[in-house]
């Protein structure tokens, strides 16, 4: 889950210095930055455009982490090379853990941890094996955002009006930014040294992310999609109807192009089929596919619902769901249909993907795991109460993490 609905928030004190340790709860795990994470980390291209920067390129290995929304800073929902899930299977539930709040927050998994934010006002780091907690972070408001974890910091804003930067490993604060009145921030792209976040009260933000000092800052008329960042080209998508593009380095403007409604949809960059381009929804009920350096139009789809979430990207196929209800997956070349999936609800949940399979939460309180090759339902998982599953899957180690508005984060597999 990426941008704000209308929601009522839970009363919360102001955060505190330091992450609580329950007593008797084993320490955090010794955190380190997995070599095989590399430059997708980044979100930066290390290649020339004539080298292999397909998302197929991105599939080296099995999926350890997953260090921020999404999966990486372009946003494809995918981290490596998980395991494949069973096409023929009855899912079981590892763990559950009760937060206290409604969890829309998509868990961000690292060396064995789970962190995930909930609208009881705190950051959770969860063991991923167990589902006990190791410690937690208080803030003053709802935190609805995905971490984005880089070299054992995890970088995250609340509705407090605040930005936090804390260590993975204790919990501690390494510094916090005060933002001007408005409300929660978006998930976090990390890029070398800066942090790249939107405020919902119009502003898209850059900090560095050592100190906290504020870089630049570029104006809007409202957030809150995740930023996407490609080739020093930060996307974002807006309140105000627009989806605009800003230089990494400077803030200064490149281009916007104008949907007609809002956009919550968090673009997803797509290499390999010429020059870069972004995928991103809008609440219009269209899909967009426009070049990354200008903003040109290279195709866009309609759907018969508002695109809430971020599109999965692999082997030249787009994965989104719509408020329609449908799964759809769609030619990344040419917006062309490949195929379409009825869910019971509607899709505001981002999907990940694993080698073979499409796994997606739906309004209906499902978790749906779908054939990528033609979008049958495979299995599906349901939580128990017809509550929204709005929180994007990690997929790790060959389990599915996500939370719920039954106010749990579950592990399946």
């Amino acid at each position: 889950m990426t941008g704000r609905r209308p929601q009522g928030s839970l009363a919360g004190s102001p955060g505190k210095a330091r992450g609580t340790k329950p007593a008797l709860l084993a320490t955090g795990k010794k955190l380190a930055t997995a070599a095989a994470l590399g430059a997708l980390a980044l979100g930066t291209s290390c290649m020339t455009p004539d080298e292999d920067t397909t998302e197929s390129s991105l599939l080296r290995g099995p999926t350890e982490s997953w260090p921020r929304f999404r999966g990486s800073d372009r946003h494809l929902g995918l981290v490596g090379d998980p395991p494949n899930l069973p096409s023929d299977h009855e899912p079981g539930e590892l763990w559950s853990f009760d937060t206290g709040g409604t969890v829309e927050s998509s868990p961000t998994v690292i060396d064995g941890t789970v962190y995930v934010g909930t609208f009881a006002n705190h950051l959770f780091a969860l063991d991923l094996e167990t589902g006990d907690e190791r410690w937690r972070f208080p803030v003053g408001g709802l935190l609805r955002c995905s971490p984005g974890y880089m070299d054992g910091t995890l970088y995250f804003g609340a509705d407090d009006d605040t930005f936090y930067a804390v260590d993975a490993e204790t919990g501690d604060e390494k510094w916090r930014l005060a933002l001007e009145e408005g409300g929660e921030q978006s998930s976090p792209a990390i890029v070398g040294d800066r942090v790249v976040f939107s405020g919902f009260e119009l502003t898209l933000y850059c900090a560095d992310r050592h100190s906290g000092d504020l870089l630049w800052r570029y104006e809007m008329q409202g957030g809150i999609s995740s930023p996407a960042v490609y080739d020093n080209i930060v996307v974002i998508g807006s309140r105000d109807g627009h989806i605009h593009a800003v230089d990494l380095e400077s803030g200064e403007f490149r281009w916007k192009v104008d949907t007609g409604d809002i956009v919550w949809s968090s673009p997803a960059v797509v290499l390999g089929h010429g020059d870069p381009f972004v995928i991103v929804g809008s609440d219009s009920d269209w899909i967009y596919a426009l070049d990354l350096n200008t903003g040109a139009e290279r195709w866009k789809f309609q759907t018969q619902g508002d695109v809430f979430a971020s599109a999965a990207i692999h082997d030249g196929t787009a994965y989104i769901g719509s408020g329609d209800g449908f799964m759809y997956a769609l030619d990344a070349a040419t917006g062309a249909e490949i195929w379409k999936t009825q869910c019971d609800g509607r899709i505001l949940a981002s999907a990940a993907l694993t080698a073979e399979h499409v796994v997606c939460g739906s309004s209906d309180g499902n978790m749906y795991v779908l054939a990528r090759t033609d979008g049958a339902v495979a299995w599906t998982f349901f939580v128990g109460q017809k509550l929204p599953v709005w929180s994007s899957p990690a997929l790790v180690d060959g389990r599915i993490v996500f939370g719920s508005h039954d106010q749990k984060v579950r592990a399946i597999r």
